[in-house]
């Protein structure tokens, strides 16, 4: 890893060693391509490389700098990771001839009539300013990266301690530059879930036990012909089974709820041979059960107005703008609404290049921009 990545025109190669010079005596390590990448070695990867496992983006900013499409394509990949970038200024350019990705930042100018000792400590300020963060920063991505480019496999997820401690960071740090990257929430969303499945999983094995003990003391009572006295553990039995049916995927727990479920409509049709009463048996979706508000509407893409997930909402703002409130990080993001279907509400962020999907069909978020991402964002859990 390194603190820096600096980018630069092959011409302007005299003041680049005069400022990793200057760095050497700061004991600041840094990335810059002196001779050029051996042919054999992946270029392009190997740069790529070189910005990511970097803290801050260097760019010298002069006349040949400007115009290369190399250094064109290291700043893209550099805004691409989240990067802090710092322009410094080599040779006196027209402001509307640098590159757009710079042109809002504070410039350092460090060009050959500059008092260099004064730039420089300007540029130790802006490197050192937040600097724990933009270590995190780094850290985080990189091991994104890495989870990305494995194919997702669960192995590289965030765990324990380590998770706790991204996520407060995250949420520390949001408003401040540089800012958390698309990836990075993502994979910290999908750390997040994987260890509340785990601990979902946990919870279903365990409850196994109390599962088929109670669906075997049912058994008992049917057998015994103990009917009225069994009504109240029946019931329990059934809540039970109902609670945990749509947490638990194994096959031996699925299976113990079956047996629950067969026993318990065994004993309750016994119950009313005995108390011959089945003709006024109520059944569970009689209308007494049910709502019969008719002036209910079922929620679709079409009337939807609110999507809420696991931290944060959607929300419709009138003149079809969608604010996306997330209350894990404290920020909001602003959509258009492009269009609805049967199912799903599309919005689009033309500032980010982001789209929106609202599936309620799928009950997900989907996401995807202008550089081809695309994946399962959040979970819904209710929409108005």
């Amino acid at each position: 890893m390194t603190s820096l990545f600096i980018s630069y025109s092959r011409k302007n190669i005299d003041f680049a060693h005069k400022l990793t010079d200057a760095f050497n005596s700061q004991q600041l390590d840094f990335w810059i391509d002196w001779e050029g990448i051996p042919p054999t070695v992946d270029w392009w990867g190997e740069i790529e490389k070189g910005i990511e496992e970097a803290d801050i983006f260097l760019f010298l900013i002069s006349h040949d700098s400007i115009r290369s499409d190399v250094c064109k394509q290291e700043i893209e990949h550099a805004i691409k990771n989240g990067k802090r970038l710092i322009p410094i200024v080599v040779e006196q350019i027209k402001s509307e001839n640098a590159p757009k990705e710079l042109s809002h930042l504070n410039w350092i100018f460090l060009r050959e009539n500059d008092d260099f000792g004064t730039g420089f400590d300007a540029l130790m300020l802006a490197i050192k300013t937040d600097y724990e963060w933009v270590q995190a920063h780094r850290k985080m991505q990189v091991r994104a990266l890495e989870w990305e480019r494995s194919g997702q496999d669960k192995s590289f997820l965030l765990r324990g301690k380590e998770l706790q401690r991204a996520e407060e960071q995250l949420a520390a740090n949001t408003s401040k530059e540089p800012y958390p990257t698309d990836l990075q929430r993502q994979y910290i969303y999908k750390s997040r879930k994987a260890i509340d499945g785990q601990k979902n999983i946990t919870l279903s094995v365990s409850l196994i036990g109390v599962i088929v003990i109670a669906a075997l003391a049912l058994y008992g009572f049917a057998q015994a012909g103990l009917v009225t006295e069994s009504r109240s553990s029946v019931q329990t039995a059934q809540a039970l089974a109902d609670a945990f049916e749509a947490k638990i995927n194994t096959t031996a727990t699925a299976l113990a709820i079956g047996a629950i479920k067969n026993t318990t409509a065994t004993v309750l049709a016994m119950e009313a041979i005995n108390d011959n009463q089945a003709q006024q048996t109520v059944a569970p979706n009689s209308l007494d059960n049910q709502n019969t508000d008719q002036s209910s509407v079922a929620i679709n893409g079409y009337n939807t107005t609110k999507v809420k997930y696991d931290g944060g909402e959607f929300s419709q703002s009138g003149n079809n703008l969608w604010i996306e409130t997330s209350f894990t990080y404290n920020n909001e993001n602003y959509f258009q609404e492009i269009g609805r279907d049967e199912w799903s509400v599309y919005l689009y962020d033309e500032s980010r290049g982001v789209s929106i999907q609202l599936d309620l069909y799928t009950r997900e978020i989907n996401y995807s921009d202008k550089e081809g991402s695309a994946f399962t964002l959040y979970e819904i859990t209710d929409a108005q």
